[in-house]
């Protein structure tokens, strides 16, 4: 049995201007996972109107996921199973408040970092998924060690419709390629500027 670093359980007391695990948001944030369907050929159903719901509150939802979601982290990585589809839902909703332009959901990076060796293909698609869109130099390295770990020993179980090694790829390349672009324009700009008579 392989063991995966946890990270330990805190209590974040609750912020001011932010709402508690007790208000409409923190009942929402509650019911991630309870709807989530997964195929044995792996083929997610997410609780779509649940994650846009979420996603309204913008960063006001980021303490209340963070909180939620390191406590499903925790459990996952104690070889709780079944608590797979509250981590994915959660994942995907930390996934889409980037894709909202919610800045602090970058933020969760520190609690998603726990799952980085989490041997479920799955749970690696919507990670790479989400490293994609967070797009933090931190977030590379374990994603290339995952990919090598992938090539060399078919880490993940194969699953008929998804392959985990294609999005932690694709992960990968877009972050080369993001900092190749940066570090291009970087060199550019000096040529690019306007150069006095």
């Amino acid at each position: 049995m392989a063991f995966y670093p946890t990270v330990p359980i805190q209590t974040l007391l609750p912020m001011p201007g932010y709402p508690s695990l007790l208000s409409p948001l923190g009942s929402l944030i509650r019911q991630l996972g309870q709807q989530t369907r997964i195929s044995p050929q792996g083929i997610v159903q997410l609780n779509t109107p649940l994650i846009q719901a979420i996603v309204s509150y913008k960063s006001q939802a980021v303490p209340l996921l963070g909180n939620f979601l390191q406590q499903q982290v925790f459990e996952i990585n104690q070889n709780r199973p079944q608590k797979l589809p509250q981590v994915i839902e959660a994942l995907y909703t930390a996934d889409q408040l980037l894709e909202a332009g919610v800045v602090e959901a970058g933020e969760l990076y520190g609690i998603t970092s726990a799952l980085n060796t989490h041997p479920n293909p799955i749970l690696q698609i919507y990670l790479a998924g989400f490293y994609r869109k967070l797009n933090r130099p931190e977030a590379f390295g374990p994603m290339l060690s995952s990919l090598v770990h992938q090539a060399q020993t078919q880490y993940y179980q194969p699953l008929p419709m998804l392959n985990p090694s294609e999005e932690v790829g694709g992960t990968v390349l877009s972050m080369i390629a993001k900092a190749s672009a940066q570090e291009t324009v970087k060199q550019l700009l000096p040529y690019l500027s306007p150069r006095p008579v």
